[in-house]
């Protein structure tokens, strides 16, 4: 299960309260942790200020709970569009699984880069803002996760 870390900015979360997500669908708080000397504890009430950690695949990175009319108003940068694209296989067939894993895990804590897998080709298909960006994806994969990738030549979206 994942985990999203969720800052309250008011009002008071309950153990069992439903909310929505982004004002799109419901979910329901079945469990609810804080972080006490890098333990999770147990909680059943969270207050303004606080922030929780919730067990959801649902949440993503900027992804808001309630009501976004309440939230504190400021400037909202827009995160570029990628302008490449490229396909990526693993270097060991039997590591797919392990790429894509890594992927979805890498691509929820940097909204730059998005993937998907080619229904019909069920190649997966990166998408990116540029070189760098794809050196830095490379070298994580091999590094953090164990899996090493090859790159076709990227073409422009």
């Amino acid at each position: 299960q994942r985990l999203a870390y969720v800052r309250l900015y008011g009002g008071i979360l309950h153990l069992r309260d439903s909310v929505r997500i982004s004002e799109k669908e419901k979910i329901k708080i079945t469990e609810m942790y804080t972080s006490i000397n890098g333990e999770l504890c147990k909680i059943d009430k969270a207050y303004s200020g606080e922030i929780v950690i919730l067990q959801n695949e649902f949440l993503k990175l900027n992804s808001v709970l309630g009501d976004t009319k309440l939230l504190p108003q400021r400037e909202r940068i827009e995160n570029p569009l990628p302008l490449l694209q490229t396909t990526v296989e693993p270097s060991k067939p039997q590591q797919r699984e392990m790429l894509l894993d890594a992927l979805l895990e890498i691509s929820d804590s940097d909204p730059l880069l998005q993937y998907y897998v080619d229904s019909t080709t069920h190649e997966i298909i990166l998408s990116f803002l540029g070189k760098v960006q794809m050196e830095v994806i490379s070298a994580l994969l091999q590094e953090k996760y164990h899996v090493e990738i090859e790159l076709k030549e990227p073409t422009v979206i």
